[in-house]
């Protein structure tokens, strides 16, 4: 009788273990606001306004393009988001834009950011995006060393 009483209480336990083991992951919101600063080394991190450029209408694959399907209700079922500095700041590949570089052509958020916000500001004068160093990197934030 005690042999099938431990039986049924191991049989219950590893039901109850695989039933909150198999639970979907908790919904997550991406954040409204971020900063950016897994590239910083020589500037300051910079503040993103993330939920402005959802509202905007930005797809989640413009910026994270690796990441095929990612979009607010994958993200809400549990999906992974990899942040940019994972594959720009040390680049497998000498194409790839690498996000420690200053240079507008070869830094990935000079590349992908600022020429998005110089599209969108041709296109509407009035929307003022950020195009210029100071304004994503202010003078007096940057880090010592």
């Amino acid at each position: 009788m005690r042999k099938s009483y431990l039986n049924a209480l191991a049989a219950l336990t590893c039901a109850a273990v695989f039933a909150f083991s198999a639970r979907p992951a908790q919904a997550q919101a991406p954040p409204d606001e971020m900063t950016i600063d897994g590239c910083a080394a020589t500037q300051a991190g910079v503040a993103f306004p993330h939920k402005a450029h959802i509202d905007a209408g930005a797809e989640c694959t413009t910026c994270h393009h690796s990441q095929e399907g990612l979009t607010l209700e994958a993200v809400a079922g549990g999906m992974e988001v990899e942040g940019c500095a994972s594959c720009h700041l040390e680049p497998e590949e000498e194409a790839t834009p690498n996000c420690s570089e200053k240079s507008l052509k070869t830094n990935a958020f000079h590349v992908l950011c600022v020429g998005c916000h110089k599209e969108k500001n041709a296109e509407d004068e009035s929307l003022k995006a950020p195009a210029k160093c100071a304004e994503c990197h202010p003078k007096e934030e940057k880090p010592e060393g």
